[in-house]
């Protein structure tokens, strides 16, 4: 198996993804919650904001920023364009089909732990795809144990944040929320990028 890093600049990609996936989170609850007062076409505008803070911002652009960092010195690191999209694109989609699920009616339990499974798959499914867009001139495979870890990690987190776009009020509170949103990707993107085992072919 070929050496990986994962901080090649240190603390600068984890430092910086962490304040996207803080502000991201932070408007994407602040739209939430404008949503749930809100009526009608209006209400389906804030949420489809909110998805694209939280998906766009809070997460997808949280997990390039991090994986900026990655490498694998004994060879070059290149991304695929068109996966790299479809990344993003499954990230925003995923996010607005839970808030959607969990708020869009009258919150409830159910909705809410529906909405967090459906969003946490496909926050997994986002990540992988992502790691997919990735060419460093081998094969990569992935430790089972820590994907199974990071789906784990990605559909308790979705679900506590949805949670939170359905309840909170209050700048103390969302912001506090906010913090425990960024903690919860970055620890789901983290845990899966420990599952990357490259194999370089000669």
């Amino acid at each position: 198996m070929a050496e990986v890093e994962h901080f090649a600049y240190g603390s600068v990609n984890p430092v910086l993804a962490f304040v996207l996936s803080f502000l991201g989170s932070l408007l994407s609850l602040v739209l939430a919650r404008r949503a749930r007062d809100a009526r009608g076409f209006t209400k389906v505008r804030f949420l489809a904001l909110s998805a694209l803070s939280l998906g766009g911002t809070g997460i997808w652009l949280m997990h390039f920023m991090a994986m900026v960092g990655f490498d694998v010195p004994e060879s070059p690191v290149r991304y695929n364009l068109l996966i790299t999209v479809l990344s993003f694109a499954i990230a925003v989609v995923i996010v607005a089909v839970g808030l959607f699920t969990a708020i869009f009616t009258r919150p409830g339990a159910l909705k809410i732990l529906a909405g967090g499974f459906i969003t946490g798959v496909g926050v997994a499914a986002m990540h992988y795809t992502g790691m997919l867009a990735m060419d460093v001139g081998g094969k990569i495979s992935f430790n089972l144990v820590y994907v199974a870890g990071s789906v784990g990690i990605a559909v308790v987190a979705a679900t506590v944040a949805l949670w939170f776009a359905a309840v909170v009020r209050g700048t103390a509170a969302m912001v506090g929320a906010s913090l425990i949103m960024a903690i919860a990707v970055c620890s789901m993107h983290y845990t899966g990028m420990r599952a990357i085992q490259v194999r370089l072919t000669d």
